[in-house]
């Protein structure tokens, strides 16, 4: 079944890739989905779950004219995503009669968020700027209990897991998001170093992030490659982009709404009571780009995400086609 799910995931976009060349790429859209599904050797539902979600980025002079507030940029591109995810307790297999009785704690909280984002990319010669706004729901609202529930029974043929019920309560979210990026080695061919600072503030996440990234392979430069979200400027040529990349990403958290529920404050009894201040990540994949289809899939590590002492792995793969 799970070879069937990805059978689904990519072949229409390997069609819909032999559509007829146009003068240039203006428009773009795409899906990703991360999963610990797709990791075999473990146990899966544990803190990250899944997530699913698809995006639309497009070229414009006109809309919102947020770009203006940039004027040394090359190129700039407007961004609408949407997404949906889940997170779920590592210690979830607690029998009914204890669940009923309450006689438990769970390590974190069932949570599930469905929101949407407006984003701006503007790029430089060895950097780029992404900018976002976030609005969204958490709670039973989001939906995501439905979908992993039908995903569970349907698509892997598994029971369901038992606990949704406890889940954060429902809450509109609200998040603002700045990323930088800087290439260090841009004139290199087959090896690069660049660096990432990002900051979120809102009732979802609060905190600061670094990363360190490195890609061996066949690229385009930073700010027109797909490492980072950037093809839809890229040249409209036949070259191939193919290439392995690393990145590992130290995370200070201020506050996760996803494990402590309200920013405000509130009795919800599941919340995390001592958010883990600082965590890791490391992730590694392989990136393909080619005329109007790309591609990549990539595993990632966290290590105390949320919860001290904790880590986790899951799987994403992401895919689209410019036109």
């Amino acid at each position: 079944m799970k070879l069937f799910f990805l059978v689904c995931i990519v072949m229409p976009f390997l069609m819909l890739s032999q559509s007829k060349e146009k003068e240039d790429y203006n428009y773009e859209v795409g899906i990703v989905t991360d999963n610990d599904v797709f990791v075999a050797w473990k146990k899966t539902d544990e803190f990250f779950s899944f997530g699913i979600g698809a995006n639309y980025n497009f070229k414009s002079d006109q809309f919102v004219k947020a770009h203006t507030l940039f004027p040394k940029k090359k190129q700039h591109f407007y961004s609408l995503a949407f997404k949906m995810e889940a997170f779920t307790p590592s210690n979830n297999e607690i029998p009914e009669e204890i669940l009923e009785r309450r006689l438990f704690q769970f390590d974190r909280p069932f949570a599930g968020i469905l929101f949407g984002s407006l984003g701006l990319t503007t790029t430089f010669k060895k950097s780029f700027v992404k900018t976002n706004v976030l609005l969204g729901v958490m709670g039973e609202s989001s939906l995501a209990e439905n979908t992993q529930d039908w995903f569970h029974s349907v698509i892997l043929d598994e029971s369901t897991l038992q606990g949704w019920e406890f889940q954060i309560p429902n809450q509109l979210l609200f998040n603002l998001g700045v990323t930088y990026a800087y290439d260090f080695t841009p004139k290199l061919k087959r090896i690069d170093l660049y660096a990432i600072g990002q900051t979120r503030l809102g009732n979802l996440y609060t905190d600061v992030s670094a990363q360190i990234a490195f890609r061996m392979g066949w690229f385009r430069s930073l700010t027109t490659s797909i490492t980072e979200g950037n093809q839809l400027l890229a040249p409209k040529d036949k070259k191939l982009e193919f290439f392995y990349k690393i990145t590992f990403l130290g995370r200070v958290n201020a506050f996760n709404g996803t494990a402590q529920g309200s920013l405000f404050g509130n009795d919800f009894e599941h919340k995390i009571e001592s958010l883990s201040v600082f965590d890791r990540h490391i992730a590694q994949g392989v990136y393909v780009s080619w005329k109007h289809f790309f591609i990549n899939a990539e595993y990632t590590f966290t290590y105390e995400r949320v919860v001290a002492n904790s880590n986790h792995i899951y799987g994403t793969i992401a895919m689209g086609l410019r036109f």
